[in-house]
């Protein structure tokens, strides 16, 4: 029983948790482009 409570409490956790994720990772394009220099570098956002 303590089991299922705690995988119903991270699944909502994680759900309440993805939109602000997403809404952070878009509101910042200006951080997350390509710099331009003399080796690659991996792009991460």
């Amino acid at each position: 029983m303590a089991l299922q409570k705690l995988n119903i409490f991270l699944l909502k956790g994680f759900a309440a948790m993805v939109p602000f994720l997403i809404a952070n990772v878009l509101g910042h394009p200006i951080k997350m482009r390509m710099g331009s220099g003399e080796r690659a570098v991996t792009f991460l956002p």
